[in-house]
Formats: structure tokens, sequence, C-alpha cells
């Protein structure tokens, strides 16, 4: 930045001072001052904001939120010159006032989930912002300011606008999250015809997809048919990423039409496995019994509604 000084007064100033000329009058004292400020650098962390909170937990205590490396993140800063101006016409007619700096980047997110911009002006506005995915929703943008700075303001969906301190290494956050989906099979192990008097052995499948988000305290509810009697102490459960769920997250279910069982929370691409047996009484009669099994999970950890 710099700026010229007379006896009249401050009568020039910009900030490329490098390429700006004054004119002077024959005789006069002028006294230019310019300023060198260090350029800012921002280093944007993606985050799956798996509890939807808008805040990255990367120690959170129900499931450690990963971040999101290969999004494009965008910084963007535009050039802003306004028309000619009169300034003191004795030692010069008109300038233009223009701020040539402009900065328009985008980054991709690397294996940490990190893209780096360098070279920010200091003080100056810029929109920070991201290509959303497809299947994806935005949680929240937020940077964490300094105690000079002033906070930054979301300026509308999925932009926010920020400016750093001169050498300062700002750090801002991008938050995204997935809808949750569970999906449930249930099968057994006597597709042929059975009679009373045998064991069938039910294996329950609860997944959540990878394109999903997590699912918290997530339940299974099964109804076996009439006369299908759940055999006590037969039951397992196991998961593709907690390994054995006894004991410890879930305990054994209680049948008594229909039972249920306790899973905890559940990751992107885990599965869970149940089995248990059922003992065909004496008064079932011939004939073809279908059941019913439903799996039920929570979008977030404090979902009152689920």
């Amino acid at each position: 930045e710099w700026e010229c000084y007379s006896s009249a007064g401050v009568f020039s100033h910009g900030d490329d001072g490098l390429n700006n000329q004054i004119r002077m009058s024959e005789g006069a004292n002028v006294t230019c001052t310019i300023t060198n400020t260090e350029n800012a650098t921002v280093i944007v962390t993606k985050f799956n904001d798996y509890n939807r909170n808008g805040k990255y937990d990367p120690e959170e205590t129900e499931l450690v939120e990963p971040t999101l490396p290969g999004w494009d993140i965008n910084l963007l800063h535009e050039n802003e010159c306004n028309e000619e101006v009169p300034l003191f016409e004795i030692y010069y007619d008109y300038v233009e006032e223009c701020d040539d700096y402009e900065y328009d980047q985008t980054v991709p997110t690397d294996g940490n989930g990190e893209a780096e911009f360098k070279g920010v002006r200091p003080y100056e506005t810029h929109v920070l912002s991201e290509d959303l995915k497809d299947g994806w929703n935005w949680s929240n943008t937020y940077c964490n300011y300094n105690e000079r700075q002033a906070v930054g303001q979301p300026n509308g969906e999925n932009h926010y606008l920020l400016s750093a301190s001169p050498g300062e290494t700002l750090e801002c956050f991008i938050g995204n999250y997935q809808d949750t989906v569970l999906l449930i099979a249930k099968s057994n192990n006597r597709p042929n015809p059975t009679t009373v008097g045998d064991t069938v052995t039910y294996t329950l499948t609860v997944t959540v997809p990878e394109n999903s988000g997590p699912s918290y305290n997530t339940t299974v509810t099964d109804l076996p048919p009439e006369g299908f009697n759940y055999v006590p102490g037969s039951w397992t459960a196991n998961s593709s990423v907690r390994g054995n769920l006894v004991p410890g997250t879930t305990t054994e279910p209680t049948y008594s039409s229909p039972g249920t069982w306790l899973l905890g929370n559940m990751l992107p691409g885990e599965v869970v496995t149940l089995t248990y047996r059922a003992l065909i009484a004496s008064t079932v009669s011939a004939g073809t019994y279908p059941d019913v099994a439903f799996a039920l999970g929570c979008e977030t950890p404090d979902d009152e509604e689920c």
C-alpha cells in the first residue's frame, strides 16, 4: 500500500505501488510512504459431519468424524475497479482508482482432507465455497479466527465470506453429511418343509451402505411366527467393524412378541449379523409361516424422535 502527502494533505494512494504514478507541480514537496504486508494462507479441512452439528469433531466419542479427500474447494476474490474520480487538480487531473488484485483458485483436498491456499491478500474479503457432490448435504462452513480478526459471515448456502490478517494461517472447515440408510434381510436354514419339534436357525443381516450416513442407537425388532419359540442362550451378534457385540453393545434379546436387539452406533459400510434358534411348538399345524423384522436407526445422536 502507498500514500503520498503534501502540505495540502493526502493526494494519492493505492494498493499497487509498483505500478502507480503521481504527477507533481514544479517545486512541490511530497512525502510518500510504501507499506508492505505479508500475505496470508488459508487451510480448509473437509470433513464428514457424522453427527450433523456443523463442527469438526475429530475426537468425537460416539463416532470419529473422518476427513474427505478428493473434493474441490474454491476461494475467490473478484477485481474491483471504480470509475475515474477527481483528486487535487493542482497536481494532476484525474486517476483511475483500480485494485488489480484478483484471487480465483480451486484446490482439491489431499489425502488428509485439506486444501491449502497461499498468497491470500490480508484484509480483503474472499468467498470460500465447495463443489458439492451428488448424494451429499452441506452442513456448515466456518473458520477459526484469532483475536484480531472479525468473525466471517455465511453468504448463502455453501458460500462463506472470510478475511485473513497479515502472515496468518487461517484454518477453515467445511462439513457435509449423507442421509442415513438401513438395510435388513432375514433368512432361515430350513428352506424345505420341516416338522413340529424341529429347531430353526434364523439369520438377520443389518447393513449401513458405504454411501450412507451413520446410524445411531440402532435397534432391530423381530417377530417370529406364532408357535416358533426363541431358544434362550442361542443368540449371536457380530459386526464387520466392531467384532463380537456380546457382551457390551447388546444383551440377549427378549422374545416376548416381538424380540428387540440393541446394535448401538453403526458406521457406513458396517454389517451386523444376528442369529438365533427357534423351536417349533407341537401346536403348529401344516402351512407357510412368514415373519416380520425391521431395523430402526437415528440420524443424529440426540435425535429425540427416533
